[in-house]
């Protein structure tokens, strides 16, 4: 096992178990029929309900759009809008409060090195390097990679092998296998 699908492992899991500990919680306030964690009706994490994935790392822009989870590190600038006005933005590690803008809440952060992690419904998450800089993307749940363009290699819904950004016909889909 590679050293990127280690960390993509460990990272799964630990956004599994965060999941879970949510999931508990709003479990109490969901109603009747749904999962809190899913939102499909009548489907529960132990029911077969499912996600899909997306990791990817280069030198370029990576936009993705859905309900989803999106962290990694990168060197230049993120921009998450959250339509859906309940998104959790961090940046390394802390909070973040967006900007209201149309209603629609946005989060730009400036050039830099960071790790990220965005969740939420109906969020869109604009990832772009520049000519210098580098990114390391995994993505949880249900979208679509709108936009890769640049230089690196991708691995979409667990399948094997990596491929190229370069050539890939857009938009790809986020989903279960």
């Amino acid at each position: 096992m590679d050293t990127l699908n280690a960390r993509t492992s460990i990272a799964l899991l630990a956004v599994a178990s965060v999941a879970l500990i949510s999931s508990a919680s709003a479990a109490a306030s969901a109603p009747a029929g749904t999962d809190p964690v899913t939102t499909v009706p009548g489907r529960g994490l132990d029911q077969g309900a499912s996600i899909g994935t997306f990791d990817a790392e280069g030198r370029g822009v990576v936009i993705v759009r859905g309900n989803l989870t999106v962290f990694g590190s990168i060197t230049g600038v993120i921009n998450v809008r959250d339509i859906g006005g309940r998104a959790v933005v961090k940046i390394n590690g802390v909070v973040q409060r967006g900007r209201l803008i149309g209603g629609v809440r946005v989060y730009s952060f400036a050039r830099g090195t960071r790790s990220f992690y965005a969740r939420g419904r109906n969020i869109r998450v604009a990832l772009s390097t520049g000519k210098r800089g580098n990114l390391r993307v995994s993505t949880l749940g249900r979208g679509l990679v709108l936009r890769m363009s640049g230089r690196g290699t991708y691995v979409l819904n667990n399948v094997q092998p990596r491929r190229a950004w370069t050539g890939t016909i857009m938009p790809l889909p986020i989903k279960p296998s």
